[in-house]
C-alpha cells in the first residue's frame, strides 16, 4: 500500500492533477453532496453546471477510446 504505484488513493490524486475536468468536476460534485447532506437548496445554475462538466468528462474519455 506503501508504493504510490499501486496505491489508490496516489493514483487518485495523479489523475486530478493531469486533468483538469476532472478536478472541476470533483469540486462541484463534492459541493452538491454537501448541499444535499446539510438540506440545502440546490441553485439551478450549480445543478446544470454538474451535469454539463461531468458529461463533458465522460464524453471526452469516450471519444478517447476511439
Amino acid at each position: 500500500m506503501r508504493n504510490p504505484k499501486t496505491n489508490p488513493i496516489s493514483l487518485f490524486f495523479e489523475a486530478l492533477i493531469k486533468n483538469h475536468i476532472g478536478l472541476i468536476a470533483t469540486i462541484l460534485v463534492l459541493a452538491s453532496c454537501y448541499m444535499w447532506i446539510n438540506g440545502k437548496a440546490f441553485p439551478d445554475l450549480l445543478e446544470k453546471l454538474d451535469l454539463i462538466v461531468i458529461s463533458f468528462l465522460f464524453g471526452s474519455k469516450v471519444g478517447e477510446n476511439k
